[in-house]
Formats: C-alpha cells, structure tokens, sequence
C-alpha cells in the first residue's frame, strides 16, 4: 500500500518537473527562456525537442549539425540586453558562441549554432549542452538571467566507413613504407643533387645580395630626382612670381618717376635759357660800363 501511494506521488510530480524544465533548466532568475529547440542532421530535422531529449535524426562522421534556439524575454516590462548562448558538444572539444544581441519585453529570436562533426567521431551518444544568459535592465539596475538546455545526440559510424578507413589508413601505411625504402636505395644520389642545390643557392643569393644594392642604389638616385625636380617647380613658382613683382614695378615706373623725370627735363632747359638771357644781360651791361653814352659825345666833339 505505501508503495503505491509514493508511485502514485512520483506520478504527480512527474508533470511539475518536465514544467519546470519545458523552457529549458533555469538557474538564475526567470526571465530568460529557451522556448523551442531543433536540430538538423544533415538535412533531417528532429523539431521541437524536449529538455534532455534524444535527436532522432543519427548522425555519423563528418555529419553537419545544426541547432535552431529560439530565446524569449518573459518580462513584460523591461529589456533584455548582452544576451549570449554557448553551444558545446562533449567530448568532441566542439564549441560554438552567439553574444551581444538584446530582447524587447516578450520578445523572442531565433538563432543557428552549426557544427561539423570529426571524421574519426566514434560510434557513441554525446550530450550536446546549451546556456543562454543576459541582464536584465531596469533603469540603472542589471539582474543577471541564465538558462540551460540539453540534448542527447546519438552518432553511428557504419562498418563499412570503418572498414574503408581502415583499409585506406592501410594502403597509406604501405606507401609511406615503400616511399622509405626506395629512399635508402637512393640515398646516396640524394645527397648529390642536394649539395649542387646548395651550392647554386648561395650563389644566387650573391646575386640577389647584388640587386638588391643596385636597386637601393636607383631608389636613392630616383629620390634625389624627385627632391631636385620639386626644387626645380619652386623655383620656376617663384621665378614666375619675381616676373610679377618686376613687371609691376615697371608699370609703377612708367606710371610715376616718369612724369617726375620730365618735370626735372623742363626745369633744366629753363635754367639753361635764364642763364643765357642772364649771360646776355650782363654782357650788354658790362659794354655799356666800358663805353658810356657822354664819353662817346665828347669824343666826337674833339675830332670835329
């Protein structure tokens, strides 16, 4: 009877623990969810899962797997920011990271997390593991939100993919292994070409040595022809610029000493006719001294 009383109790928490764990395993706050999870196995989609549930879909080496997580902000209120969801498959070291989007107030989105399984991944069940996480912003105020997800992903490697590796990795064994002892056969011709190889790529590398100056040597001749040719467009502004300057101070000259020029021309030949009139003037005036009017009367007188 008591055991059928505490069957009877599992049955009824059953129900709350799938609920609690029906928008993924919350461990800190309550507003970040994960609402829906699928994954795609090469082209097949196993949709809807629930938490720690098995993928249908099988996988096998190199298989492309996809999950599809939809994350909700429940808040009715306030918004979610930095939200980030990490995606790891153990065992496999694969990892996957999406960060820094944000949620509205019951807002949701939907992201892609792609993996590609290894070639040698062995035929066993891996745990695929999920954690979103964000703040939550109430004005200055930040509130942590985390949530966790878990999915069981089933990989079968078929006996054939085993048996051609294996036969593959075989043959490439064998190869290797002959490729070896060709090459102990043929050591000694080896070495031959090896040491004339050498030898000619010391000499090429005077050469390049060789080159390489000269080329420096052009470079530093080409910027010294650069740096005269900029010298040379200065001068030829600063020519043009002189050309300016000189053919304004003629204009200038024209225009002013001139004038001033043929004022001092007349004033010369002015003071050249006063000093003939003076010199005139005075000669008359020094014969009149010599020859006064009365003396050439008297004179006259005398004769007579």
């Amino acid at each position: 009877m008591n055991k059928l009383i505490l069957l009877f109790g599992l049955l009824l928490l059953l129900p709350i623990v799938l609920a609690d764990n029906e928008n993924g395993k919350i461990t800190t706050g309550n507003n970040l969810l994960i609402t829906r999870v699928d994954v795609k196995v090469d082209g097949l989609t196993s949709r809807n899962l629930d938490y720690n549930g098995e993928i249908s879909r099988r996988a096998k080496p190199s298989s492309i797997v996809i999950l599809s997580i939809k994350v909700e902000n429940s808040n009715d209120t306030f918004k979610m920011e930095d939200i980030t969801i990490i995606a790891t498959i153990d065992d496999l070291n694969l990892e996957k990271l999406i960060t820094n989007f944000n949620l509205d107030p019951l807002k949701d989105k939907i992201s892609e997390i792609e993996f590609k399984l290894p070639y040698d991944v062995e035929d066993r069940d891996y745990n695929i593991f999920i954690e979103a996480e964000g703040d939550l912003v109430n004005g200055t105020t930040k509130t942590t939100q985390r949530v966790e997800y878990a999915l069981n992903l089933i990989v079968e490697v078929p006996d054939k993919i085993q048996e051609q590796e294996t036969d593959s990795l075989t043959q490439k064994i064998n190869s290797l292994n002959n490729t070896i002892t060709e090459l102990k056969k043929d050591i000694g011709s080896y070495f031959e070409p090896y040491a004339t190889c050498e030898s000619e790529r010391k000499k090429l590398e005077e050469q390049v040595k060789g080159k390489d100056a000269e080329l420096a040597n052009q470079q530093e001749y080409k910027a010294r022809f650069d740096s005269c040719n900029n010298q040379d467009n200065i001068c030829n502004t600063e020519k043009f610029s002189l050309q300016n300057d000189l053919d304004l101070c003629k204009y200038n000259i024209t225009s002013v000493q001139i004038p001033e020029l043929e004022r001092t021309k007349n004033t010369f030949w002015m003071w050249i006719v006063l000093g003939i009139i003076a010199a005139v003037a005075l000669y008359f005036y020094n014969e009149k001294r010599k020859n006064p009017s009365g003396e050439h009367e008297v004179v006259k007188g005398d004769l007579k």
